[in-house]
């Protein structure tokens, strides 16, 4: 099984010699394979945690491959002072203290579990968090369990164990909103109706955080070595609690002198041997940021103290406020020992859409920086480099919705995604280099990604000629495939050199992996959101690692897929042949199982909202599904014959098949994979998705990437049967 190969400093830190709160050291690995079982049974997708067994605190982790195996390493901990703990729905949770070089830990099936995941991968994604692990990310779903995580740069997902599982899982509510606190394995939800809960073992045991009640407005946590604090608003009121206790318990707590309790709140934590904590205010009257060191150390809510320094980074208060419930506000320390970037996404309302000003602020060591809020970067209709839609502007001041300017007016940048979602974005918590080292701070805002210039001369963006930056400007690029409101991430490790990864949601199948920044988009590219088929799909799968070419769908293991619909095989007596649609937003493929639901084989991608399945004419088979794809409904149609040997088509010789669903989906030979639809030439000049057998809404603009229209194709003969 994959293991993760470039880890944080922090996540090999000796926990067990010098505390949890302590400043980490170099660590010197011991490896062990932990073997998961029941009975006789291999279990895959089980979560194994490695912690200190004395503060529970994470030192590793992993997800069982289909040999039931993973791999970890204890850092500098011996692993007599370490314990595993292994979760997986409908199973038990283990735990044993008896830890050497290979493990064995057995599982019991649940009784009380009647129904068994299968391979139907997707959800529909609330959020995104990275860990402070490098590797590691954490993701929200709506359903249940809805917290899920990765150790392996999103290659295989697992979800978090709950009460069904575990007294130390998850209650079973719905998580709104996840958080982590920069320190390796801690992660903390505000679930909807049970409060705030916390984890130090990447998940894997849940513990409440005192006196909190329900799902909170904000939530924030950073931890640097001895100082580890958790903020949570409260309506209006701001509480705190001290994550260093037994048992954490939120207080009320007095903003630092110059803080705005009512403004939009951010928090960030510096190098872990800096030990330091800052949060900083957005104020609601727009006239800057005051950001606060707080102390070091504290042992209680009380302690938690600092003086706020204004910085003139200004937002706009006007439309009655409405600029600070729709803002975005961001803090970095760069792994450093102190706040290095701030950025505001300032959001107004005009003609009932949104415009923003993308600012952002660099402190040199003696001085801040702050941008003037001029844009460059791309618009529709022209080359950069080879990549698609990249014309070079300098004369953008504002982002907008694209129904404001439909025609893409050189003031406004209407390719980010802009609208009346909240906005999500992200700083890259590292210090630029390699191709942006003429650049200050990068990171995210909706599909955009972005670069300010703070170097007092211009600068060309990512070196490349004809792309130049202004002093005190920033570079915003629309990235391909990105969601403009279920947030981006950045890798723990991610650093511009051999680790370029993030992820994104994804508005049908649940997430997306970059993994290059390079050239030809010279900013991280998930590919088009959706696919037009199953191959598309299988190809498009994101593999564990690190490498260049580890970007793609992201959801293996992630079982959190919406049904809207499903159909029996009309020839099938034992029930054990089917298929299933999903939610063009909550998992977006079609699949077909003939092993009674153990197995499922993809037949198609886009997600549907009905599906059909008879006998027709001419000992042919029928299936048909309605697709919702880029706001356009049309429909699917299969027709196919159950013989085998000369004249089979795909779907007939699917259904003789007897490989298993996984060897069908990972075949070279694509006559072996189901095909809901045959691949027809296209239109010249035109990027459509095949359509042999397929009949579309008329009118559709296909160089949108949408369907064409009805009246250019010959309908497929069994229809006309």
């Amino acid at each position: 099984m994959f293991r993760r190969f470039t880890r944080s400093i922090a996540a090999v830190a000796s926990v067990a010699t010098i505390g949890l709160f302590a400043i980490p050291e170099v660590a010197h690995a011991a490896a062990l394979t932990v073997t998961v079982t029941s009975g006789s049974e291999n279990i895959p997708g089980a979560f194994v945690a490695l912690v200190n067994t004395t503060t529970g605190a994470a030192i590793d982790g992993a997800i069982t491959g289909s040999d039931g195996k993973a791999s970890l390493d204890s850092g500098s901990a011996a692993l007599g002072t370490t314990k595993v703990i292994v979760s997986k729905p409908g199973f038990d949770s283990a735990t044993t203290t008896t830890v050497t070089a290979a493990t064995a830990v057995s599982l019991t099936a649940k009784t009380n579990s009647a129904l068994q995941f299968t391979n139907v991968y997707g959800a529909q994604v609330r959020n995104l968090a990275a860990d402070g692990e490098s590797g590691v990310f954490y993701a929200t779903t709506d359903n249940k369990p809805s917290v899920w995580r990765t150790t392996d740069y999103a290659g295989n997902w697992a979800p978090v164990p709950t009460t069904a599982d575990a007294t130390t899982g998850l209650p079973q509510d719905q998580a709104m909103i996840v958080v982590t606190s920069s320190y390796p394995g801690e992660v903390a939800v505000g679930l909807q109706q049970s409060g705030i809960w916390f984890s130090r073992d990447y998940g894997t045991t849940w513990a409440k955080v005192k006196g909190s009640q329900s799902n909170p407005g904000a939530l924030l946590w950073a931890h640097a070595g001895t100082s580890s604090y958790l903020f949570a608003k409260e309506g209006a009121t701001w509480k705190a609690a001290i994550m260093s206790a037994t048992e954490p318990e939120l207080a009320n707590f007095t903003a630092p002198t110059g803080m705005d309790a009512a403004g939009k709140w951010a928090i960030a934590a510096g190098s872990q041997a800096s030990n330091k904590v800052f949060i900083a205010s957005l104020q609601t009257d727009g006239s800057g940021v005051n950001l606060a060191e707080l102390a070091i150390g504290a042992a209680n809510v009380a302690a938690i103290t600092g003086n706020a320094v204004i910085v003139p980074v200004t937002a706009s208060s006007t439309n009655g406020g409405r600029a600070q419930t729709g803002d975005l506000f961001m803090i970095s320390t760069q792994n450093s020992a102190s706040i290095k970037a701030i950025v505001v996404y300032d959001r107004e309302q005009s003609a009932q859409t949104t415009e923003a000003t993308l600012k952002v602020a660099f402190w040199n060591g003696s001085a801040w920086s702050i941008g003037t809020g001029a844009l460059a970067g791309t618009i529709a209709g022209a080359q950069l480099n080879g990549s698609q839609n990249n014309a070079w502007t300098t004369s953008w001041t504002r982002i907008g919705e694209a129904a404001m300017d439909p025609n893409n007016p050189p003031t406004k940048q209407s390719m980010c995604g802009e609208n009346e979602t909240g906005p999500v974005g992200s700083i890259a918590n590292v210090v630029p280099d390699n191709y942006f080292s003429d650049f200050a701070v990068i990171g995210t805002i909706r599909q955009c990604f972005f670069a300010f210039n703070a170097t007092g001369t211009s600068k060309n963006y990512a070196g490349q000629a004809g792309a130049s930056v202004p002093s005190l400007s920033t570079a915003i690029m629309p990235m391909m495939g990105a969601n403009n409101n279920t947030g981006f991430v950045f890798d723990a490790g991610f650093n511009l050199n051999d680790n370029f990864i993030g992820l994104s949601g994804d508005g049908g199948f649940g997430i997306r992996k970059t993994s290059n920044i390079a050239s030809p988009a010279w900013r991280p590219s998930f590919g088009q959101a959706g696919t037009a088929s199953a191959d598309q799909f299988i190809g498009s799968l994101a593999d564990p690692g690190t490498g260049l070419t580890s970007d793609g769908i992201a959801v293996n293991g992630m079982v959190g897929a919406v049904i809207k619909d499903t159909a029996f095989s009309p020839n099938v007596t034992d029930g054990s042949t089917f298929i299933v649609s999903t939610s063009a937003t909550g998992g977006s493929r079609t699949v077909l199982t003939n092993d009674g639901g153990k197995s499922f084989s993809t037949i198609g991608a886009g997600g549907s909202n009905q599906i059909d399945w008879w006998n027709g004419a001419s000992g042919k088979q029928w299936i048909a599904a309605g697709y919702p794809l880029n706001s356009k409904n049309f429909f699917r149609v299969k027709n196919f014959s159950s013989a085998t040997g000369a004249g089979k088509t795909q779907m007939g010789e699917e259904l003789a098949a007897t490989t298993t669903a996984a060897q069908r989906d990972s075949a070279t030979d694509n006559s072996l994979r189901f095909a809901f639809e045959d691949v027809a030439p296209t239109l010249t000049g035109v990027s459509c998705f095949g359509t042999q057998d397929f009949i579309y809404e008329n009118n559709v603009n296909c160089t949108q990437g949408q369907s064409l229209m009805a009246e250019v194709h010959q309908p497929h003969q069994a229809l006309l049967e």
